[in-house]
C-alpha cells in the first residue's frame, strides 16, 4: 500500500487494500466505481437496470489523496494552546483542530492513541469543492475515537465536503450506546463530497448512517464509502435514509464487510441489516460481504445483508452475502425491496442465509418495477424453509411488483424450496428465465405460500429443474408436464418449455462457487434463451467472467461454459 511520510506521520495517499471475502468469491475486474478528488464518480445510471460488467478490484481501488493545505497534529499528550502544526507541538483536542483547519487541511490524529471525545462537524466546518477537511490518522496504526452512551463518535450535521478515513471508532457497547458510530445527517439543504474509508466501527446502535427526514430536498450528493468494518453494532451495520427516492444521489460502497449486527428486540421495524441503500438515486454496493448479521429483531420483516428500497438506479454487485438470520421472516441475502426501479443484483454469491439468497420484494406505496437479478450463484438459502432461495413476494395491498426479471442465476438447495413464486393479483410481467433449480433432502424445486401462481403475475419458462434425491415437487406436482397444464408455467407462446434434468455441476454442494461450473455434456450448454428476445439486457459475461453467450446460443444459469 503506498504512503506518503509527513512529519514523520503516514498519509494514506494510494491505494487502499481491501480483501472483500475469500477464494470463493467471483474474480474481479477493473470496471465499477472510481473515486476522485473525494468525490464519487460512477459510470452514470443504468437506463434498464443493469450496471456495466466487471468488478471494482478492492487491491486496486484507486482513492482520492488526502494531502491537504496545512496538517493539524492532535495527540492526547498535546496542548490546545501550542502551534498544532508540527508533530513535535500537537494540539491536545480535536475540536480545537477542527476550529482552525481551513478548507484543504489535515487534521491528523496520533496513530495508535485513543481519544475520549466526540467529533462534531456543523454548518460551515467542512472543506470547500476539491478541498475536502480530511480528518486521518494512520492506515497501519489507526487511532481510535472511544465515546460513551447517547453520543456518536463522528457527527457531521449539515456538513460537506469532508473525508474521515483510518480511524477506529469505539462505542460502549451494542445495548449501551443509544447512537449511530458515525453519522452524517442533513435537514437544512443539499450537501457534497462525504468520504468515509478505512474505518472499523463497532459497539453503536447503529455504525454507519447518511440521513435526512425534513424534506425529499435534503440530503447528501457524492458518497464514498470504502474499506469500512461495520460490525457487532445493534440495529444495523449501516444505511441511509431521506424522503422520496433522491434524497441521497451517487452513492458508492465498495470494498467493505458487514457482520454480527444482531438486530433490536425492543423496535418495531426490521433491524439487524449488513447494509441497506434508501432513497438513493444512482447507488452501488460493490464487492463487499455481508455475514452473520440479524437473529434478535422482532419485527416480522427484515433483516437482509444486503439491500435496497425507495431507491432508483441501484447496482448490488460482486459481494457475498451468508449466514444471516432472522426470528420470524427474512434473514436473506439479497433484496431490491419496497419502491425500488431500474435496479439491478448481479454477479453475487448468497450461501447459508435464513430466507432468501435473493429477494423481489414489494409492500409499498411507491412504484416496484424494471429491476433485474441475474448471473448469481445461490447455494443452501432458504434454511429457514419460509422463504424460497429465490423469492418473488408482492403484498396485495401495495403497488405490486412489476417487471422484474431474474435470469441466468444458479440456484442449489438442500435447506428450502429454491424457487418461491407470488399468487398476489396485482403483479404483473414479472419473468424467470434461463436459471437452474436444484434441490436435494426433499424440499421444494417450486413453491408458493398462497396456492398457483398466475403466469400473468410471474412466468417461468425455459428454466431447468432438477431433485438430486428424486423428490420433484413443483407447487405440489410431480412431474413437468403436470405443472404446465395445471398452472400455465413452463409454456412460452403455449409451446412447453423448460427441463427436468441433472444440469451436471462440476461439485454442487461443496461450499464454493466454482462448483458450479457446468460439465462438457451438461444439458444446460446452449440451452437459453436469448435475454434480448424478452428485452431485457443479456450483458457480456457470466458469474465467472466468461463472455456471454460463448456456445451457439446462452447457456443456462450462472455459468457459461467455455
Amino acid at each position: 500500500m503506498p504512503r506518503t511520510p509527513v512529519g514523520g506521520w503516514l498519509l494514506f495517499a494510494g491505494v487502499v487494500a481491501c480483501a472483500a471475502g475469500d477464494a470463493s468469491d467471483p474474480p474481479t475486474g477493473t470496471d465499477g466505481p472510481t473515486a476522485t478528488s473525494g468525490t464519487t464518480t460512477t459510470p452514470g445510471a443504468p437506463t434498464t437496470g443493469v450496471g456495466p460488467p466487471g468488478a471494482i478490484a478492492c487491491a486496486d481501488v484507486e482513492t482520492p489523496p488526502t494531502l491537504g493545505g496545512v496538517t493539524w497534529y492532535v495527540s492526547p499528550t498535546g496542548q490546545d494552546d501550542r502551534d498544532g502544526r508540527t508533530e513535535a507541538e500537537p494540539l491536545q483536542t480535536i475540536a480545537e483542530a477542527i476550529r482552525r483547519a481551513a478548507p484543504g487541511d489535515v487534521v491528523r490524529l496520533e496513530p495508535g492513541a485513543v481519544f475520549d471525545e466526540p467529533v462534531y462537524l456543523g454548518p460551515g466546518d467542512g472543506g470547500a469543492p476539491d478541498a475536502p477537511l480530511v480528518i486521518s490518522s494512520s492506515p497501519t496504526q489507526p487511532a481510535t475515537v472511544r465515546v460513551g452512551a447517547g453520543s456518536s463518535a463522528i457527527l457531521l450535521y449539515n456538513a460537506a465536503h469532508v473525508v474521515v478515513e483510518n480511524l477506529h471508532l469505539e462505542g460502549p457497547g451494542m445495548t449501551l450506546s443509544g447512537a449511530e458510530g458515525l453519522a452524517a445527517l442533513a435537514d437544512q439543504g443539499r450537501y457534497a463530497q462525504l468520504t468515509f474509508r478505512n474505518l472499523d466501527i463497532s459497539g453503536f446502535l447503529e455504525g454507519l448512517v447518511v440521513g435526512s427526514w425534513a424534506s425529499p430536498d435534503d440530503g447528501f450528493d457524492g458518497v464514498w464509502i470504502e474499506d469500512v468494518n461495520l460490525h457487532h453494532n445493534l440495529q444495523g451495520g449501516g444505511s441511509t435514509y431521506g424522503l422520496g427516492t433522491a434524497a441521497h444521489r451517487d452513492v458508492t460502497v465498495v470494498c467493505s464487510t458487514f457482520a454480527y449486527n444482531p438486530g433490536d428486540p425492543t423496535v418495531d421495524r426490521p433491524s439487524g441489516d449488513g447494509f441497506v441503500l434508501g432513497a438513493v438515486t444512482n447507488g452501488w454496493i460493490d464487492g463487499c460481504v455481508a455475514h452473520d448479521n440479524g437473529g434478535q429483531g422482532t419485527n416480522s420483516a427484515g433483516p437482509v445483508g444486503l439491500w435496497a428500497y425507495n431507491s432508483d438506479a441501484i447496482t448490488i454487485q460482486y459481494s457475498e452475502s451468508y449466514g444471516n438470520r432472522a426470528l420470524l421472516q427474512d434473514g436473506d441475502g439479497f433484496d431490491l425491496d419496497v419502491g425500488v426501479t431500474r435496479s439491478v443484483i448481479q454477479y453475487c454469491y448468497a450461501h447459508d442465509n435464513w430466507g432468501a439468497g435473493f429477494l423481489f420484494s414489494q409492500q409499498g406505496t411507491l412504484p416496484w418495477e424494471d429491476n433485474v437479478i441475474r448471473y448469481n450463484i445461490s447455494e443452501d438459502d432458504a434454511v429457514g424453509a419460509k422463504m424460497g432461495a429465490l423469492t418473488f413476494y408482492s403484498e396485495a395491498s401495495a403497488l405490486g411488483l412489476t417487471r422484474g426479471l431474474a435470469y441466468g442465476n444458479t440456484v442449489y438447495t438442500s435447506a428450502g424450496p429454491a424457487l418461491q413464486l407470488t399468487s398476489s393479483p396485482n403483479a404483473s410481467d414479472n419473468l424467470v428465465f434461463n436459471n437452474l433449480f436444484v434441490t436435494d433432502g426433499g424440499v421444494p424445486l417450486v413453491w408458493d405460500w398462497t396456492g398457483d401462481t398466475d403466469p400473468r403475475a410471474v412466468l417461468a419458462t425455459g428454466n431447468l429443474y432438477w431433485a438430486m434425491d428424486g423428490a420433484f415437487d413443483l407447487q405440489g406436482r410431480t412431474t413437468l408436464d403436470a405443472w404446465r397444464d395445471e398452472t400455465g408455467q413452463e409454456r412460452l407462446d403455449g409451446a412447453p418449455t423448460g427441463w427436468l434434468a441433472d444440469p451436471r455441476w462440476v461439485a454442487p454442494g461443496t461450499g464454493s462457487a466454482d462448483g458450479y461450473q457446468l460439465e462438457a455434456d451438461s444439458p444446460a450448454i446452449d440451452a437459453g434463451f436469448d435475454p434480448a428476445d424478452f428485452g431485457a439486457d443479456p450483458g457480456v459475461r457470466d458469474y465467472f467472467g466468461q463472455a456471454v453467450p460463448t456456445g451457439a446460443a446462452f447457456d443456462l444459469g450462472a455459468a457459461e461454459a467455455d
